[in-house]
Formats: C-alpha cells, structure tokens, sequence
C-alpha cells in the first residue's frame, strides 16, 4: 500500500479540487490535478495544429518532454505552469475543455497521461485530484475519498464561480451539462468514474467547505499518513 498517497475521485462540483488543494498544503504534500493535465496536453495539441483523429499517436511519440507543475499562488490555490508558462486561463477555456473531453477517449493518450501521473508520487507524499486516481492510477493508495453531491447543488456552485470570474451563465444549461458529463464519466469504456474500492463517500451538497475539511481531516487523522510539516 503506498501509504504516502491520498487520492480524491467524484463527480464534477463536488468540491473535490478545492478540498485536496486545502489538504495537499495543510499536510505539506505535492499536490497532482488530473484534469489540468488532460487539458494542458489538449492546449498542445490545439496550440500544434494537429489533426487529433488522424495525428495524435505520431504526436505523443513526438513530444520529448511534458513538463507539468502545480504551484500555490498568494490566493493559496494552484497555478498550473507547462513549459514555464503560466496556462489557467487556457486550461479554464471552454474549446480546451471540450478538446480535453475528446483526447480523454483515446486509449493512447490514457496510457501517456497514467504514466506521467504516476512521476508525481515521490517524497514526501502525493495528494491526487481527478476521476480515476483511486480506481486506476493509485489502486493501492494509502486514503481514499470518493466526493458526491446533487446535480441543483453542482450547477449552483459552478453558477457562482463562473458569476464571481465575470463570466455569464444560464443554470438550467449548466445543470444539462453536469448531466451530460456525469453520463459520459460513468459510461465510458475507458477508465469511467466509479468509487474506488475501499474509498470514504462524502455527500457534499449540504456541507460548507469547512465541515467537509473537518472530516477530510479527522479521516487523515485516523489513517497512518504522516504529515510531512511536523
């Protein structure tokens, strides 16, 4: 069991990102986002100009070095940094998104992205985000949560982070789209959203950010993982 690792998998709007973000810095772990590098991979593959139907194999075999980092910035949240470069407004981009949704269904670009999550699990220990970091890439982490929340509660929270970066939304679409989403994490033949054997299930909809902490908290607490900041 690789005690070092604790991995966070559910549905999107749970709060998951925000919660392992707050743990990774508590605890003084190195912090993985597996959907910025989902995207971040999508971003070069738009920014190449490649076909990704017809191109794509030639292109990951072509790429020398897929440098990836996750930093704090003075907000105590993560940049994510490709080459130097600094890229949450491109990874947050809509046609990125939806690129990084598509490249997700080849089997290829799977096998390139778990090796390459698998780098970040080094001393003194890993906190992962993302929809199959319990199931698939850290089977045998040490903790493991498993976030799920009501669609209304989903859609009401992405509504008012879209509202607060300026940025206009509908909440019935985005409920539609939640919905979408969930269909095509669940059902997909590759790797699909499910709990993970062994993972705690937190129902978020009802909780504040802090009282999901708590429990995130006291569940660490309870496991043999050591902090790496005492």
């Amino acid at each position: 069991m690789n005690t070092n690792v604790i991995t966070f998998d559910g549905y999107s709007g749970t709060g998951k990102g925000t919660i392992s973000i707050m743990l990774a810095k508590k605890i003084g772990f190195h912090y993985l986002d597996s959907g910025a590098l989902y995207r971040t991979l999508a971003y070069k593959i738009i920014e190449s100009k490649i076909n990704p139907k017809s191109d794509l194999t030639k292109f990951l075999v072509s790429i020398d070095n897929f440098d990836v980092s996750f930093i704090y910035n003075k907000d105590d949240q993560i940049d994510v940094f490709y080459d130097g470069k600094c890229l949450n407004s491109f990874i947050r981009d809509e046609n990125t998104a939806k690129a990084a949704s598509e490249i997700a269904k080849n089997n290829e670009v799977r096998k390139f992205l778990e090796k390459y999550q698998r780098l970040f699990e080094k001393p003194p220990g890993l906190v992962a985000d993302g929809r199959d970091m319990g199931s698939k890439i850290f089977k045998n982490a040490g903790l493991k949560f498993f976030f799920v929340a009501n669609l209304k509660k989903r859609a009401e929270r992405r509504y008012y982070q879209l509202k607060n970066q300026g940025i206009s939304a509908n909440l019935p679409d985005l409920e539609d789209k939640l919905s979408i989403r969930d269909m095509n994490d669940t059902t997909r033949s590759l790797s699909p959203l499910v709990k993970p054997e062994g993972a705690i299930e937190i129902d978020t909809s009802d909780l504040t950010i802090t009282k999901v902490f708590d429990i995130v908290m006291k569940e660490f607490d309870k496991s043999n993982i050591i902090k790496n900041n005492e």
